[in-house]
């Protein structure tokens, strides 16, 4: 409530919050639960909601140890040219944002490799490359994504692969293939590929 800096909140909220029902939600005691940037971005936020009457939607992150986040979206209620209330539900994400986080490291180890390593949709088609298997075929790596495994790694490989896959599905969490694959210049290299889950997704990780 903008006239009174009156705050309420329901049950669910409290839980998402980790409060007591004898915590008094007021502007500064919420706000303390944010860390110093996330509080900025809510009194922006608001104060946009209120005056310039903007719906708002973002992620803020708690004060809390570990780290957690909160997705808070917000819409003003706007009777004769003011803001009367401003109405929002708040969605906890701390696990979509340790997931991204964790996937993000998992992308940098992947990159830095000096072993081939990609990772596959599952219609085999290349969804992130490592700089040792493009120098494999001696493509850049960017231009690789999208393409189908057989294309750069040849049939045979895609054959075993796609059987890999089908091993996977059926509730084992990694296999191992042996192929013989060529490289850039036409040689035969004889590689041994780690397969299993590609966590957070529904595609496959091939080392």
């Amino acid at each position: 409530d903008p006239a009174t800096g009156d705050l309420h909140w329901d049950d669910r909220l409290r839980g998402i919050y980790d409060q007591l029902s004898t915590f008094e939600p007021t502007e500064e005691s919420v706000l303390a639960l944010y860390t110093p940037e996330s509080r900025t971005k809510m009194r922006t936020a608001m104060r946009r909601a209120i005056v310039d009457f903007e719906s708002f939607d973002v992620e803020v992150e708690l004060d809390t140890e570990p780290a957690r986040w909160a997705r808070v979206t917000g819409t003003p209620v706007v009777e004769d040219g003011r803001t009367t209330v401003v109405r929002g539900v708040t969605r906890d994400i701390t696990q979509q944002r340790r997931r991204e986080e964790f996937l993000r490291r998992y992308e940098r180890i992947v990159e830095t490799s000096s072993e081939p390593i990609y990772t596959l949709d599952r219609e085999l088609q290349f969804t992130l490359v490592n700089v040792a298997l493009a120098d494999l075929v001696d493509r850049e790596p960017e231009a690789l994504l999208g393409e189908h495994v057989a294309t750069l790694l040849g049939d045979a490989h895609a054959a075993a692969l796609a059987a890999a896959v089908i091993e996977l599905s059926e509730a084992r969490d990694e296999t191992t293939i042996e192929t013989t694959v060529a490289d850039a210049t036409g040689g035969k290299r004889r590689y041994q590929t780690i397969v299993s889950r590609r966590p957070g997704t529904d595609g496959f990780v091939c080392v």
